[in-house]
């Protein structure tokens, strides 16, 4: 279900410092491009895992691994996780904020976090805000990381009986 926010793409305003931005809705492009961005994250740490001293054999055995595994990955699957690092935090954020202010890069967001001119825990409740996560009374309707358009199968929980039949 589309929120208003999203319907109207209206932004949600975060502070950096004594600055004011405006936080964008992600759209399917975003979580592309998210997606993208945590299989070559992926890619790039396995080659540089290789410390040099592997045979051919081995070199290619870690990176076709580590290939199938990317190709694997998407932002709503490993998105939360992403989120507790301090790189994929401020990659969302900048993901959210560039729309508006192409002028900000990720590493400024990462220091912005680190010296504590960004309050993170008041860009996530935007964030969840924004793309409809939480109700009025701050209450969590759904995971952080929107998901996209078209209907998903609910997976069946361990322990829960079908009710088809």
């Amino acid at each position: 279900m589309t929120n208003r926010a999203q319907a109207t793409a209206a932004p949600g305003e975060i502070r950096i410092g004594d600055k004011t931005y405006q936080m964008s809705p992600l759209s399917d492009k975003d979580i592309g491009e998210l997606d993208n961005w945590i299989r070559v994250r992926v890619v790039r740490l396995a080659r540089q895992s290789l410390i040099g001293g592997e045979t051919s054999a081995e070199r290619r055995e870690t990176m076709q691994a580590a290939f199938e595994y990317a190709t694997s990955l998407t932002w709503l699957d490993k998105g939360a996780e992403e989120m507790a690092t301090l790189e994929g935090a401020a990659r969302l954020l900048w993901q959210v904020l560039k729309k508006n202010h192409p002028e900000l890069e990720v590493q400024d967001l990462e220091v912005a976090i680190v010296d504590g001119t960004i309050n993170i825990d008041e860009s996530m409740d935007t964030f969840d805000l924004l793309h409809g996560t939480v109700d009025n009374t701050g209450k969590k309707k759904q995971p952080r990381v929107p998901k996209r358009g078209g209907k998903r199968k609910a997976k069946k929980s361990v322990g829960m009986k079908s009710t088809r039949s």
